[in-house]
């Protein structure tokens, strides 16, 4: 059987939310099959709360911890679905969904500062309300799943979005006319 990979890249702080990641994973698991990969720094001991969370809910064999690794960019095409669960004030301008969404791979993120400029809702993933429940992320993991031609769509028109919206020609044309702009 295939088993959706979904995860989430970042820091574990709170402004991230890799605990409502966690609660929307637990729920998600009641009724379907899946696994969850947590990448990040840990400087505040949220990992060890996350682990006993896990453990509680008897989901240790479909949520892993990996810690910080420095080569994401290896792994990104071998991830099903990135999910940013950011505050409303969280992010600036997130890159790791861009870098999600250049491998072809679709995002699930809240609608946290910048995230909009990334993401085309209903086209390259979801962008849910800022302060989703774990109910609602759930769904949005149903949602991105359960339709395969749907799925496949996201990752195609992700790939296409960054290439012709953000590639580094597109962003140094963008960057020079704003300095040259009287």
């Amino acid at each position: 059987a295939v088993v959706t990979l979904f995860w989430f890249v970042g820091n574990l702080v709170p402004r991230k939310r890799p605990s409502l990641f966690v609660e929307a994973a637990i729920e998600y698991l009641q009724n379907n099959s899946g696994h969850f990969v947590l990448v990040g720094k840990d400087s505040t001991e949220m990992s060890s709360r996350i682990r006993q969370r896990i453990s509680e809910a008897g989901v240790e064999d479909h949520v892993t911890l990996l810690g910080f690794r420095n080569d994401i960019e290896n792994v990104m095409a071998s991830i099903d679905v990135l999910v940013l669960t950011s505050t409303p004030s969280g992010e600036a301008f997130p890159r790791t969904p861009l870098e999600a969404m250049a491998s072809g791979t679709p995002v699930i993120v809240t609608d946290s500062a910048g995230v909009s400029e990334a993401v085309v809702d209903g086209s390259t993933g979801i962008i849910l309300d800022s302060n989703p429940n774990e109910d609602q992320i759930a769904s949005s993991f149903e949602t991105i799943i359960d339709d395969r031609s749907k799925f496949t769509k996201y990752s195609k028109n992700a790939r296409e979005y960054i290439s012709q919206n953000f590639s580094p020609e597109i962003i140094l044309s963008l960057t020079k006319g704003i300095y040259e702009s009287p």
